[in-house]
């Protein structure tokens, strides 16, 4: 990803979904996985900004011509998350990772800190999100997680949102996603830019559609 030769990576892509992989194991075997070093790397101050945000763009653009939406027009208006911790918790130094990289991939953001249940769910019944992303910082905000991810299915405009969790509550206790009804967790911030474009795909009503030339998937960056 952080080198040019983007047509060799399309073709192992092209690969995968000849061989039947679904976007799933795409995802959580190669996609997220790649995405997190690219963090760790950044975290480590080997690779710039930049060079992150451009590869990530890169993962992003596979999801598209994997599930065969690259010849679909741009959706700029349905990339639109909401970032916000738990209600009841105040760890936010995550979310502001999480937004920076939400962004730099191209996301309108919405960032909520510390919200009460009802302001939260007036947030998603008045605006349209395909994607929130919600950070707890303590076992004990579980609930008051679950509650709110139950409350956000409830009311959304999108009846299909994706749900994304993060912080240490769900560092190798990946039972607790489903746990408290969310979709995915991801333990950075470019994991978890990958990690919502796979969520706004999946809940697109656009199925099988062809390739076409002349959206080629790494012409400029997203």
């Amino acid at each position: 990803m952080l080198r040019p030769d983007g047509p060799k990576a399309l073709d192992y892509i092209r690969l995968c979904r000849d061989r039947g992989l679904s976007l799933d194991q795409l995802h959580e075997e190669l996609l997220e996985p790649t995405a997190r070093h690219l963090g760790e790397l950044w975290e480590a101050d080997r690779i710039d900004f930049v060079d992150v945000a451009v590869g990530v763009s890169k993962l992003q653009r596979m999801v598209h011509y994997f599930t065969r939406l690259d010849a679909i027009p741009p959706y700029d208006d349905r990339l639109k998350a909401l970032i916000t911790t738990t209600p009841g918790d105040s760890h936010s130094f995550g979310n502001a990772i999480v937004q920076k990289f939400l962004r730099a991939s191209g996301w309108h953001v919405c960032a909520c800190s510390a919200p009460g249940p009802d302001e939260l769910a007036s947030l998603v019944a008045d605006e349209w999100f395909g994607v929130v992303g919600f950070s707890v910082s303590a076992d004990q905000h579980l609930d008051a997680l679950a509650s709110a991810i139950r409350r956000v299915r409830e009311v959304s405009l999108n009846r299909t949102i994706g749900i994304m969790v993060g912080g240490p509550c769900f560092e190798s206790h990946d039972e607790r996603v489903s746990m408290v009804g969310a979709d995915g967790t991801a333990r950075n911030g470019p994991a978890a830019a990958i990690l919502a474009k796979k969520m706004l795909v999946r809940s697109l009503p656009f199925t099988d559609v062809p390739s076409s030339p002349l959206h080629p998937p790494f012409d400029t960056p997203t």
